[in-house]
């Protein structure tokens, strides 16, 4: 048997997948046809396959310094803090949302957000956006942040993060 060279590997005769080798044309094992299969051109495309990590929306917090002059004139570090949305996937999301979540006590006790551009109708792989919050006296210890989105077949997903500044 002679396997040609082709972007179509692997190749099958009679149940078998064979490939190239340097020493001529052998039978290849399960994880060599997989391996194959996975660098072929369009194989995902052609059996609906995804490819990559899904996109999945996250949230973290952020503490940034930054310096003022009070009303004596001398200069002041301060911070400010910000709740960072993101999509650390592979894929688009759609209508990225987010909201506080306390195990306990009341909801005035949430950060407020300031200038909130969220539900986003969509949030690409890679991006983040900053949202400035004013933190709560008497802030719960165990804060988080609840994210959700649509992934691309419409699907409601969600996914609940800690919030330590």
């Amino acid at each position: 048997m002679e396997v040609p060279r082709s972007e179509r590997a692997p190749h099958f005769f009679q149940g078998a997948a064979w490939g190239r080798t340097s020493k001529g044309n052998a039978p290849l094992t399960r994880r060599r046809v997989g391996e194959l299969f996975a660098r072929s051109p369009g194989f995902a495309g052609e059996f609906g396959l995804v490819v990559g990590r899904p996109g999945r929306v996250f949230a973290k917090a952020l503490t940034e310094p930054y310096q003022e002059t009070d009303w004596n004139g001398r200069l002041q570090t301060r911070e400010r803090h910000y709740l960072v949305l993101g999509n650390d996937g592979e894929a688009d999301v759609l209508e990225a949302m987010w909201e506080w979540v306390t195990a306990n006590g009341p909801e005035s006790l949430v950060p407020s957000a300031h200038e909130d551009p969220f539900p986003l109708e969509l949030l690409q792989p890679g991006v983040q956006v900053r949202v400035q919050v004013i933190r709560a006296v008497g802030e719960p210890s165990n804060l988080k942040v609840r994210t959700r989105w649509r992934d691309k077949d419409g699907k409601l997903r969600e996914q609940t993060w800690p919030v330590t500044w």
